[in-house]
């Protein structure tokens, strides 16, 4: 290989290390931003607008800011194609030549040594990136399946919640109805009860009613023969003479009232006063003077 086309292709090489060494393979940026970056530039083409809704998803980075990354990253590009060009240029100069059947082996300079090394860190970095961008989407698949399991359970808890609460206004309004339904016929059965009874206590009453009428028309009937049989008796045996002065005569009866009464007073007597001899009222003063009618 001449060596004006080496120190070309070590310059090429080395200006793509010191780049990387300088700005890093993020050119300043996290991991994570950098990841987003390049799958929104991916979808969206117009610098511009990959900006813009860029700064949508990261508030903390402003428009400039990711227009800048955006001419770094075109830079990085850039550097990392001169480098494999130029590799892929060293390497076809560099090919091994067949002698019968030896091979021979290619010689690696120091660039190509490094620009291997990188290129496998590089993958196993992207690896290492796809692997926990996997984990956590698989991650967040399984918050997310756990958030609607817990939505789930939380919907059918509310859900039999609702039933049982359903069910206990109608076991109420169930017990409530049997309750007034319960009262409503103890009622009834009082009413028709008492109506038995207030019909049982009249006819009782009509029969205790007409029980007495019968028994007082038979002690009339009893009463008035034995009143004819008696004043049939009297009529027949009773003879007395005729004496208008007996009126004025005391009766049995009289005396015998008449003797209890001195009696009481403290007197004896044996004769029953007169009739005449019994005391008068006083005579009031409209009455005075006024004479007497014998």
């Amino acid at each position: 290989m001449p060596s004006a086309n080496r120190k070309k292709f070590a310059f090429e090489v080395k200006e793509y290390l010191d780049f990387v060494n300088q700005f890093g393979l993020e050119g300043g940026w996290e991991t994570g931003d950098h990841s987003l970056f390049l799958k929104v530039r991916t979808k969206i083409k117009e610098p511009q607008k990959t900006a813009k809704y860029l700064n949508s998803l990261m508030p903390d980075k402003s428009i400039e800011v990711i227009l800048e990354h955006e001419n770094w990253y075109q830079k990085y590009l850039n550097l990392k194609e001169k480098q494999r060009n130029v590799i892929k240029q060293w390497r076809c100069q560099t090919a091994p030549t067949v002698a019968g059947k030896n091979d021979l082996k290619p010689t690696l300079n120091i660039y190509h040594k490094e620009e291997y090394n990188r290129e496998k860190n590089i993958q196993r970095i992207s690896k290492w990136k796809d692997e926990k961008q996997k984990l956590l989407i698989n991650k967040e698949m399984e918050n997310q399946k756990n958030v609607e399991l817990q939505k789930q359970i939380e919907e059918k808890r509310k859900l039999q919640y609702k039933e049982k609460k359903e069910k206990v206004a109608v076991w109420k309004i169930e017990k409530k109805r049997k309750h007034l339904e319960e009262k409503l016929r103890n009622e009834l059965l009082k009413n028709i009860e008492k109506e038995q009874k207030s019909t049982e206590a009249l006819k009782a009453i009509k029969l205790f009613q007409s029980k007495d009428d019968e028994f007082i028309e038979k002690m009339k009937k009893k009463r008035t023969k034995q009143a004819k049989s008696t004043i049939g008796l009297i009529r027949g045996k009773i003879s007395a003479p005729r004496d208008p002065e007996r009126l004025f005569k005391p009766t049995k009866q009289w005396m015998q009232r008449s003797k209890r009464k001195e009696i009481r007073k403290g007197a004896v007597i044996t004769f029953p006063m007169d009739i005449k001899q019994v005391p008068k009222l006083c005579l009031p003063m409209w009455r005075k003077g006024v004479p007497l009618l014998h």
